[in-house]
């Protein structure tokens, strides 16, 4: 009720009130998410550092180990001595790389938190210089945007686009399981001391239904009616 009666019905007359489509649009679309990050070294860093946490939901959440991998099936082949048996050269996986994420244990081998350690981790994996960074980046925004577009836009992306400027945070986040304590205190964390405290008394007041809920209330939870 509330999305069709309100939501939809406000866009419906927002749209009905401007003489051509293209007076209105979204301010904080996926569409200005991608063409910023295409562009912004400081916004891959801040995305890749920034993720939704919470495993709840299988939403597709970007990962450099993806990036890594995806760039070595596009380019990272390397040439084997041909075998007698097959009389041609065999082409085989290059090296894996094991990059761990950035919240794991700095006595891991090697960890990146940006584009700049992602590709200086290539080049030291691989001793060479020519590791082409304009490919390797490419991936790795892909990957972030294909994240950013999935589910609910809002939830998944909600550190990000408050970093952007969007003025809302939706409150049920850590009730749907959208949020983990994580995310929560990330969001927290960007706001004046006052208002996260306000946020966090708030989300806090709502814990994740599929596991404080009991009884009928569980079940309406479950069916999408609570």
């Amino acid at each position: 009720r509330v999305i069709k009666g309100g939501e939809i019905k406000l866009s419906k007359v927002a749209k009905r009130c401007v003489s051509s489509p293209s007076e209105f649009a979204a301010l904080y679309s996926a569409s200005k998410y991608i063409s910023i990050i295409h562009k912004s070294d400081e916004l891959i860093s801040y995305s890749i550092r920034n993720l939704r946490s919470s495993k709840i939901f299988s939403w597709k959440q970007a990962s450099l180990q993806d990036v890594a991998e995806e760039y070595q099936k596009r380019v990272g082949v390397r040439l084997d001595v041909p075998s007698k048996k097959s009389g041609g050269l065999g082409l085989r996986n290059s090296t894996k790389l094991d990059i761990a994420p950035a919240t794991m244990s700095k006595n891991l081998p090697e960890y990146a938190t940006t584009f700049a350690d992602l590709h200086r981790l290539f080049q030291k994996t691989f001793g060479r210089e020519d590791i082409d960074a304009g490919v390797l980046r490419d991936i790795l925004v892909n990957d972030l945007s294909e994240s950013f577009l999935a589910g609910s836009q809002i939830h998944q992306n909600s550190s990000i686009l408050l970093q952007l400027g969007l003025p809302i945070i939706k409150l049920d986040g850590l009730y749907r399981g959208i949020f983990s304590v994580e995310d929560m205190i990330r969001l927290v964390n960007m706001l004046d001391e006052s208002e996260g405290k306000e946020l966090q008394d708030l989300l806090v007041a709502r814990p994740y239904g599929g596991r404080y809920l009991t009884g009928w209330r569980k079940a309406a939870f479950k069916s999408g009616l609570l």
